[in-house]
Protein backbone atom coordinates (compact mmCIF):
# COMPACT_ATOMS: atom_id res chain seq x y z
CA UNK A 1 0.00 0.00 0.00
CA UNK A 2 1.16 3.49 -0.93
CA UNK A 3 -0.22 6.56 0.49
CA UNK A 4 1.00 9.27 2.47
CA UNK A 5 0.43 9.68 6.22
CA UNK A 6 1.56 13.50 6.37
CA UNK A 7 -1.05 14.63 4.12
CA UNK A 8 -4.66 15.15 6.01
CA UNK A 9 -4.12 11.79 8.39
CA UNK A 10 -4.05 14.05 11.57
CA UNK A 11 -7.17 16.02 10.33
CA UNK A 12 -8.96 12.79 9.72
CA UNK A 13 -8.59 11.86 13.17
CA UNK A 14 -9.37 15.10 14.73
CA UNK A 15 -12.92 14.29 12.21
CA UNK A 16 -13.40 11.08 13.68
CA UNK A 17 -12.66 12.44 17.67
CA UNK A 18 -12.92 15.97 17.78
CA UNK A 19 -12.31 18.25 21.14
CA UNK A 20 -9.50 17.47 23.62
CA UNK A 21 -8.09 14.51 25.36
CA UNK A 22 -11.25 14.00 27.87
CA UNK A 23 -14.23 12.77 26.77
CA UNK A 24 -16.40 13.03 30.02
CA UNK A 25 -16.16 8.75 30.16
CA UNK A 26 -17.57 7.96 33.14
CA UNK A 27 -15.74 4.91 35.65
CA UNK A 28 -11.90 3.94 35.16
CA UNK A 29 -9.63 5.30 32.14
CA UNK A 30 -7.29 3.61 30.09
CA UNK A 31 -5.03 4.09 26.87
CA UNK A 32 -3.95 1.90 23.93
CA UNK A 33 -1.55 2.75 21.41
CA UNK A 34 -2.46 1.60 17.79
CA UNK A 35 1.20 2.17 16.23
CA UNK A 36 1.84 2.75 12.26
CA UNK A 37 5.13 1.79 11.42
CA UNK A 38 6.29 2.90 7.92
CA UNK A 39 7.73 5.74 5.76
CA UNK A 40 5.24 8.97 5.16
CA UNK A 41 4.18 7.14 1.74
CA UNK A 42 4.45 3.68 1.16
CA UNK A 43 4.07 0.30 2.91
CA UNK A 44 2.82 0.60 6.93
CA UNK A 45 2.34 -1.90 9.76
CA UNK A 46 0.43 -1.99 13.09
CA UNK A 47 1.35 -3.36 15.93
CA UNK A 48 -0.80 -6.27 17.43
CA UNK A 49 0.27 -7.92 21.03
CA UNK A 50 -1.09 -11.49 22.57
CA UNK A 51 -1.70 -10.95 25.98
CA UNK A 52 0.09 -13.64 28.02
CA UNK A 53 -2.00 -15.90 30.25
CA UNK A 54 -2.99 -14.70 33.59
CA UNK A 55 -5.21 -16.43 36.29
CA UNK A 56 -8.40 -14.04 37.15
CA UNK A 57 -7.78 -12.12 33.82
CA UNK A 58 -11.01 -11.95 31.72
CA UNK A 59 -8.79 -10.60 28.65
CA UNK A 60 -6.12 -13.16 29.33
CA UNK A 61 -4.43 -14.42 25.68
CA UNK A 62 -6.66 -11.86 23.89
CA UNK A 63 -5.10 -9.96 20.66
CA UNK A 64 -4.71 -6.27 21.71
CA UNK A 65 -2.60 -3.27 21.54
CA UNK A 66 -0.13 -2.18 23.93
CA UNK A 67 -1.93 -0.12 26.93
CA UNK A 68 -3.66 -0.04 30.30
CA UNK A 69 -5.20 1.82 32.81
CA UNK A 70 -4.08 5.26 33.72
CA UNK A 71 -2.22 5.97 36.35
CA UNK A 72 -1.69 8.76 39.02
CA UNK A 73 1.55 10.08 37.32
CA UNK A 74 -0.04 10.04 33.48
CA UNK A 75 -0.47 13.93 32.80
CA UNK A 76 -3.09 12.69 29.89
CA UNK A 77 -4.30 9.67 28.21
CA UNK A 78 -1.50 9.82 25.48
CA UNK A 79 1.28 9.64 28.07
CA UNK A 80 -0.88 6.70 29.51
CA UNK A 81 -0.63 5.15 25.80
CA UNK A 82 2.88 5.76 25.58
CA UNK A 83 3.75 4.68 29.25
CA UNK A 84 2.14 1.50 28.84
CA UNK A 85 4.04 0.65 25.50
CA UNK A 86 6.98 0.63 26.63
CA UNK A 87 6.18 -1.68 30.07
CA UNK A 88 4.85 -3.63 27.38
CA UNK A 89 6.60 -4.13 24.50
CA UNK A 90 9.88 -2.13 25.11
CA UNK A 91 8.97 0.59 22.17
CA UNK A 92 9.30 4.15 23.64
CA UNK A 93 7.26 6.75 22.05
CA UNK A 94 8.04 10.09 21.75
CA UNK A 95 4.87 12.97 22.17
CA UNK A 96 5.54 14.17 18.89
CA UNK A 97 4.73 10.93 17.52
CA UNK A 98 1.18 11.26 18.50
CA UNK A 99 -0.95 12.08 15.23
CA UNK A 100 -4.16 11.86 17.26
CA UNK A 101 -7.00 9.87 18.93
CA UNK A 102 -9.98 8.06 18.00
CA UNK A 103 -13.43 7.75 19.89
CA UNK A 104 -13.17 6.13 23.31
CA UNK A 105 -14.59 2.46 23.40
CA UNK A 106 -16.47 0.95 26.75
CA UNK A 107 -14.63 -2.38 27.30
CA UNK A 108 -16.99 -5.72 27.64
CA UNK A 109 -16.31 -9.08 29.54
CA UNK A 110 -18.18 -12.11 29.06
CA UNK A 111 -20.85 -10.48 27.52
CA UNK A 112 -21.45 -7.71 29.64
CA UNK A 113 -20.75 -3.95 29.67
CA UNK A 114 -17.78 -3.36 32.57
CA UNK A 115 -16.57 0.47 34.04
CA UNK A 116 -13.64 0.76 31.87
CA UNK A 117 -13.46 3.09 28.92
CA UNK A 118 -10.38 2.44 26.40
CA UNK A 119 -9.03 5.22 24.67
CA UNK A 120 -6.98 4.57 21.46
CA UNK A 121 -4.14 6.87 20.72
CA UNK A 122 -2.62 6.79 17.13
CA UNK A 123 1.01 7.14 16.75
CA UNK A 124 3.14 7.36 13.46
CA UNK A 125 6.83 6.11 13.62
CA UNK A 126 9.50 5.48 10.93
CA UNK A 127 9.79 1.77 11.04
CA UNK A 128 8.73 -1.58 12.70
CA UNK A 129 11.07 -1.59 15.93
CA UNK A 130 11.97 -5.29 17.21
CA UNK A 131 9.54 -5.84 20.65
CA UNK A 132 11.01 -6.79 23.78
CA UNK A 133 8.24 -8.51 25.35
CA UNK A 134 7.63 -8.20 29.21
CA UNK A 135 5.47 -10.74 31.64
CA UNK A 136 2.05 -9.41 30.25
CA UNK A 137 2.85 -9.81 27.05
CA UNK A 138 3.12 -13.63 25.29
CA UNK A 139 4.35 -11.94 21.87
CA UNK A 140 3.51 -9.66 19.07
CA UNK A 141 4.03 -8.76 15.34
CA UNK A 142 3.58 -6.14 13.27
CA UNK A 143 0.91 -6.91 10.47
CA UNK A 144 0.53 -4.62 6.96
CA UNK A 145 -2.44 -2.40 6.87
CA UNK A 146 -2.94 -4.00 3.40
CA UNK A 147 -3.77 -6.90 5.21
CA UNK A 148 -5.82 -5.77 7.63
CA UNK A 149 -8.34 -4.31 5.06
CA UNK A 150 -8.25 -7.16 2.93
CA UNK A 151 -11.69 -8.70 2.84
CA UNK A 152 -10.47 -12.18 2.66
CA UNK A 153 -9.31 -11.90 6.56
CA UNK A 154 -12.87 -11.12 7.55
CA UNK A 155 -14.58 -14.52 9.24
CA UNK A 156 -16.84 -15.62 12.32
CA UNK A 157 -15.10 -16.93 15.44
CA UNK A 158 -17.37 -19.70 16.86
CA UNK A 159 -18.69 -19.97 20.45
CA UNK A 160 -16.46 -21.92 21.43
CA UNK A 161 -13.71 -20.01 20.82
CA UNK A 162 -15.63 -16.87 22.52
CA UNK A 163 -17.35 -18.41 24.81
CA UNK A 164 -20.80 -16.50 23.59
CA UNK A 165 -23.99 -17.45 23.05
CA UNK A 166 -23.69 -17.12 18.99
CA UNK A 167 -20.06 -16.23 16.72
CA UNK A 168 -18.46 -13.07 16.80
CA UNK A 169 -16.69 -11.20 13.36
CA UNK A 170 -13.42 -11.58 13.41
CA UNK A 171 -9.93 -11.14 11.35
CA UNK A 172 -8.03 -13.81 10.92
CA UNK A 173 -4.31 -12.96 11.15
CA UNK A 174 -2.54 -16.58 11.47
CA UNK A 175 -1.41 -16.82 14.64
CA UNK A 176 -3.64 -14.44 15.17
CA UNK A 177 -7.80 -14.02 15.48
CA UNK A 178 -8.82 -10.30 15.97
CA UNK A 179 -12.01 -9.50 17.72
CA UNK A 180 -14.03 -8.14 20.36
CA UNK A 181 -12.34 -4.53 21.44
CA UNK A 182 -9.48 -4.72 19.16
CA UNK A 183 -11.19 -5.22 15.70
CA UNK A 184 -13.70 -2.28 17.14
CA UNK A 185 -10.54 0.18 17.64
CA UNK A 186 -9.50 -1.03 13.99
CA UNK A 187 -12.63 -1.07 12.47
CA UNK A 188 -12.56 2.79 13.79
CA UNK A 189 -9.51 3.59 12.61
CA UNK A 190 -10.10 2.23 9.54
CA UNK A 191 -11.32 5.27 7.57
CA UNK A 192 -7.85 6.92 8.59
CA UNK A 193 -5.37 4.21 7.46
CA UNK A 194 -7.18 3.26 4.11
CA UNK A 195 -5.29 5.19 1.12
CA UNK A 196 -7.67 8.14 -0.35
CA UNK A 197 -9.33 7.22 -3.65
CA UNK A 198 -7.32 8.56 -6.70
CA UNK A 199 -7.98 12.21 -7.52
CA UNK A 200 -9.28 12.51 -3.79
CA UNK A 201 -6.87 15.16 -2.65
CA UNK A 202 -5.15 13.59 0.03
Amino acid sequence: MSWSRSMGLRDILNDLAPGDDHFGSPGVEAAVALIIAGPPSGPCSILLMERAARPHDPWSGHISFPGGRREAVDRDLAETARRETFEEVGIRLDPDQALGRLLPRQAWKRGSPTDLWVHPWVFSIPGPLDPVLSEEAASARWVGIEQLLDPSVRMTLPSAVTGRPSGLPALRLPPYSVWGLTLRILEDAFPALRPPAPGGGQ
